[in-house]
């Protein structure tokens, strides 16, 4: 059925088909970036884990051993990686009360940020 021709001469209906199929790809990606969440510009950034710190640390030594420019991204998220793992828990608690921190720096942050959300919003009434 695919190798009959279409009212268009010369056109098969598969060519048609792969068209049509294409085009509503195209529409559905077109209509859900529409529903994208957009952060607010002024909303507090969200904590880091201790694992987010560890990485931080060790990609500077690793950038200050000049191993980085051998190293792609993949590579070098795979050696933290592994190097986390190998932590015990002594040695991440460092990190885990900077993340503990954070959190409480975030929490801080989003209880200001929505009450001036909502003074803003109760301005805002009719």
């Amino acid at each position: 059925p695919d190798s009959a021709l279409s009212p268009i001469e010369g056109i098969s209906m598969g060519e048609i088909r792969k068209v049509v199929n294409m085009r509503r790809c195209i529409q559905a990606k077109i209509w859900m970036s529409k529903f994208k969440r957009i952060k607010p510009k002024d909303a507090p950034k969200r904590p880091l884990s201790g694992y987010n710190y560890f990485f931080k640390d060790e990609r500077v030594r690793i950038l200050e051993a000049g191993i980085h420019g051998t190293m792609g991204f993949q590579t070098m998220a795979k050696t933290v990686g592994s190097r986390w793992k190998a932590l015990s828990e002594d040695e991440r608690t460092p990190y885990k009360e900077r993340a503990k921190a954070d959190m409480v720096r975030y929490r801080r942050q989003m209880k200001d940020y929505k009450a001036k959300k909502a003074a803003g919003l109760a301005g805002m009434t009719r």
